[in-house]
């Protein structure tokens, strides 16, 4: 896919409110030939669909390679808010929705059973947080016991 910034002007406009093209036409100030056209190509690419299936289905490598191959897009999507970055690094929405749980480090599932250490843990014992650990994710034994010390 090849987009230009035409499109992501586009694309911000209609997540920013506009759902008609006059709202479209007064946001990118351009033509409105050229907007129909627009609309038509982010219409026909599914875009934005491919991108949230490989977040629903957890493909965590299709995901990854996506974003090595289209970096300037989706940069242009995170800015216009099209995607938001927890959905596209967190990629445990699936596990969640079916009951199960990842390590956040290892994406090893967490059983019902298993040692589950979280933010509050790593802050009690003085160890340095993995970067992008939220209040939402956990870590396995392992992985917590690899932590360093701060």
């Amino acid at each position: 896919m090849n987009f230009q910034v035409d499109d992501m002007k586009v694309l911000g406009a209609v997540e920013g409110g506009g759902r008609i093209i006059k709202n479209i036409k007064e946001t990118t100030r351009m033509d409105k030939g050229e907007i129909e056209k627009i609309l038509e190509f982010l219409d026909k690419s599914k875009l934005i669909e491919a991108i949230v299936q490989f977040v629903t289905d957890g493909q965590r490598e299709e995901l990854d390679e996506y974003m090595k191959e289209n970096k300037y897009l989706v940069n242009m999507m995170l800015f216009f808010k099209i995607v938001n970055l927890p959905a596209l690094g967190r990629l445990n929405l699936r596990f969640l929705i079916e009951g199960k749980h990842l390590c956040y480090k290892c994406k090893k599932d967490l059983g019902r059973f298993a040692l589950k250490f979280s933010v509050s843990d790593c802050r009690k014992r003085g160890l340095k947080m993995p970067k992008g650990l939220t209040t939402h994710d956990d870590l396995c034994a392992d992985c917590f016991d690899g932590l360093a010390v701060r």
